[in-house]
């Protein structure tokens, strides 16, 4: 045996060798190695030169590390798995095999891993023979050397293969150890067998206290199969009759998430928390269970581990809380945005600009405006956070909801004043405003100031005021915003189409509205809407033949692939009602309905009004009407009753809805129709 002292220029003499062997002097590098071996060397240098000669030389490797062995040195499982690893790289098995046997005299920890590769790759009847030779060495060898087997998913197939093994480590009457039982429980589980590794959960009580990761491993095989659930366990583990590591719960949270289970996750890193020590549990189990929280719309739970890690001190990073508050304002709880800016400004966490964004979005999205300006004054003035175009926008966005458009303006007026240069989108809220009002010289001017600012409006902007002129029907000024649009050098897009044909049919104009439908048909693809509103444009003008041409050519319309829809139909009709042609709106209802495309509350109110002008009034087809659509379990509202009462009266109409098992108002009031 050589000298237990130290080598004072251990490292100097370790790099020297690492040289001679990259530069193939092996003979100096042997010389120097052996004279190394005789002392004691540190963990990083063995493995700088185990490692560097496993790269140039494997078979002098696997001499080197019996060298050390016999000299009484410590040899890392990291060193021993390298030479292992080679060995098996150059399918040298039975070298690698005899390394092994080599080196048992050597702890179970540092062979296992080198035992553990050496496995996968030899086929079961070898492995038979290599355990036989393990079982000579000692009992703890050998028990090992099964633990290791159970966990090959090549030779555990499975659970025969599991209870044989098990059996003979019982027939053997050795001492079994809670690694065996571990890997059994293990391999039970990934076989999809929950009930029989609790089972041998249960037996590994007589030989070895559970540990933490097998009871993690049949909760989270449990939780894997969903054949029960685990309240069990967790009441189990909250009373301390069982106990889990840190791991054991990271393994269970981690299955949790997997099944995307966000209450389990949720309940088990709670339980955690309680039982461990809290910076201990890996930190990316909070962010896990909060993205998962977030995935599936759960914001209050994600709210509950932003907020925990902030009261521990575990973070001050305000992105998670940025995600949540948009979560919350997608499920509606808006209120949210208010409580967690307070909250990360009490525990010391600096909103930034996507907090502000997000903050005020929020508050907008729950038409709550004036909340939305404290929580932008909140942040802005806490002097860290300089509002960018998005915040000032979202404000701006949050009083055009209001329908507030002189708020939204000041709004504007005051990101010109902070230096910040509006964009796009911060006119073309207020323009959309304006647009909603129909006040058009309103929205030109807004489009004005665009322009003074020299930014590009875009298809969007033109669209939207093009939109402002159908409230008035402006045909005119909307084809000058068009024309406008064109000169840009913007194309049209179906939306923008489509509002012009929105004006056109406002008006009444329908020849306009056929001319620009031609137009878009030889430049953008149609969609229904368009169709429709010429529809509804030749019927608001009366023409109802040519309402129903345009139907035909819609349902037709193989080129695009469109087909005319409940709209389509209903705007037909509607030409025909208005004149008492009751026999076309029925014809045109029942074409309908062979498309399989059934009434609604609006179809019944046109049919019913067809026969209500038609002359003489048809109280019967109106009654049968109603009763065909009782019959098809199709709710009757207001609106089709009061067309009903102009023309059956009262008295008979609360009579039919009797006869209908409709219950009839007290009185004949319209309000109280049901």
């Amino acid at each position: 045996l050589g000298s237990s002292t130290c080598l004072p220029d251990e490292e100097a003499q370790v790099a020297r060798v690492v040289r001679q062997l990259r530069e193939a002097e092996f003979h100096c590098a042997e010389k120097e190695f052996l004279r190394l071996a005789r002392h004691e060397l540190s963990t990083p240098s063995t493995q700088s030169l185990i490692a560097a000669c496993a790269d140039v030389d494997v078979t002098r490797a696997s001499g080197w590390l019996q060298v050390l062995r016999k000299n009484g040195r410590q040899i890392s499982p990291k060193s021993f798995q390298l030479v292992v690893d080679a060995l098996i790289k150059e399918v040298r098995m039975v070298e690698a095999e005899e390394l092994v046997l080599k080196m048992l005299e050597c702890p179970i920890s540092v062979i296992s891993g080198g035992l553990v590769a050496l496995f996968r790759q030899l086929e079961l009847e070898r492995i038979e023979e290599l355990l036989l030779k393990l079982r000579q060495v000692g009992s703890r060898h050998w028990i090992f050397g099964l633990s290791v087997l159970l966990r090959s998913e090549r030779h555990i197939s499975c659970i025969e293969d599991v209870e044989v093994w098990m059996q003979r480590a019982i027939d053997a009457k050795v001492p079994l150890e809670g690694n065996l039982f571990n890997s059994c429980i293990t391999a039970l589980a990934r076989l999809g067998h929950p009930v029989l590794a609790e089972k041998w959960l249960k037996r590994m009580v007589c030989h070895a206290a559970p540990d933490p990761n097998s009871i993690a491993t049949v909760i989270s095989a449990y939780k894997t199969a969903k054949k029960r659930p685990v309240d069990n366990y967790l009441q189990r583990i909250k009373a301390k009759e069982l106990h889990l590591d840190v791991c054991a719960f990271n393994q269970i949270i981690k299955s949790c998430v997997h099944l995307e289970d966000v209450d389990d996750a949720h309940r088990w890193l709670h339980l955690a928390t309680e039982i461990c020590d809290g910076p201990s549990l890996d930190s990316l189990w909070y962010s896990t269970v909060i993205g998962l929280s977030l995935r599936v719309g759960k914001a209050e739970i994600a709210e509950r581990w932003i907020t925990f890690q902030v009261e521990r001190g575990f973070t001050k990073d305000p992105s998670s809380f940025n995600a949540v508050i948009t979560c919350h304002a997608r499920q509606g709880t808006f209120q949210a945005a208010e409580r967690l800016v307070r909250f990360m400004c009490e525990q010391g966490v600096e909103p930034d600009l996507v907090t502000l964004g997000a903050a005020v979005h929020s508050c907008a999205r729950g038409n709550r405006p004036r909340k939305a300006e404290e929580m932008f004054q909140m942040i802005v003035q806490r002097g860290h956070t300089r509002p960018d175009v998005v915040a000032f926008n979202a404000l701006i966005d949050a009083w055009v909801r209001a329908e507030d458009v002189q708020r939204a303006e000041e709004w504007l007026r005051q990101m010109l004043e902070a230096q910040v240069e509006p964009s796009v989108v911060s006119y073309s809220s207020i323009l959309h405003a304006y647009a909603k009002q129909g006040n058009i010289e309103a929205a030109e001017k807004v489009m004005q100031q665009m322009k003074e600012k020299k930014l590009e409006a875009n298809v969007v902007t033109y669209t939207t005021l093009i939109n402002a002129c159908v409230k008035a029907g402006d045909i005119p000024r909307a084809e000058k915003f068009f024309e406008l649009m064109q000169n840009a050098g913007i194309e049209a897009n179906a939306m923008t189409y489509s509002s012009l044909l929105n004006v056109c049919a406002k008006a009444g104009d329908y020849q306009r509205a056929e001319v620009w439908l031609e137009k878009m048909c030889g430049s953008v693809v149609p969609t229904e809407v368009c169709f429709n509103n010429v529809i509804d444009a030749c019927a608001k003008a009366g023409q109802a033949k040519r309402a129903e041409e345009w139907l035909w050519r819609l349902q037709g319309d193989v080129t695009h692939g469109l087909s005319a829809t409940r709209q389509s139909f209903t705007a037909a009709a509607q030409a025909y009602a208005k004149t008492g042609a009751f026999s076309d709106v029925e014809r045109l209802f029942r074409a309908m309905e062979a498309q399989g495309i059934s009434m609604d509350a609006f179809c019944l109110t046109v049919q019913l009004s067809s026969y209500a002008r038609a002359r003489p009034r048809q109280r019967e087809r109106m009654e049968e009407a109603l009763r065909k659509y009782q019959a098809q379990g199709l709710r009757i509202t207001p609106p089709p009753l009061r067309v009903a009462k102009s023309v059956l009266g009262n008295s008979r109409l609360q009579q039919l809805m009797l006869e209908l098992g409709m219950q009839a108002p007290r009185d004949a009031s319209e309000s109280q129709w049901p």
